[in-house]
């Protein structure tokens, strides 16, 4: 008789602390914040999360064989300039078609882009420390995507 009462008791207690444990979770999640919140505020401003630094010969590679024969690299005096020239929409899709990078300067953001529409050139022009170059990702993202397909 022991034995049955105390195998009662326990799974009364189980079942409580069942009970009260779900009551917590439901209680939490009805106080939660929704994620709308999240969806509905602006981005934040461009920053290092935005940047990705790669070593600069694997960057130029890199665009060399995405841009072939339109581009050309320059390195000197701890800048890199990567100019494509006369490459139509390509040279638009050097930066993604993100225009908001071409008005990040170069003492801010560690690079610049300028576009010349009327001759569909791009000068990308990225800093130099320590052998690496601050790219953006949508640079860096359509660079990879190029170079891959």
């Amino acid at each position: 008789m022991k034995a049955g009462s105390s195998k009662i008791i326990l799974i009364l207690l189980a079942v409580i602390i069942t009970l009260g444990l779900t009551a917590l979770v439901r209680c939490d999640t009805r106080n939660a914040k929704p994620d709308a919140e999240k969806i509905l505020t602006k981005d934040a401003d461009f920053g290092k999360e935005n940047i990705t630094w790669i070593k600069t010969d694997t960057f130029i590679n890199l665009v060399e064989k995405a841009y072939h024969p339109n581009v050309e690299t320059n390195t000197a005096s701890n800048l890199l300039v990567v100019f494509i020239k006369n490459a139509n929409t390509v040279a638009q899709d050097f930066y993604n078609g993100n225009e908001a990078l071409l008005k990040y300067r170069i003492n801010d953001h560690n690079f610049e882009i300028d576009y010349d529409k009327h001759n569909n050139n791009v000068v990308g022009r990225f800093k130099i420390k320590d052998n690496l170059v601050a790219v953006p990702n949508d640079v860096l993202i359509k660079v990879i995507d190029k170079t891959i397909n």
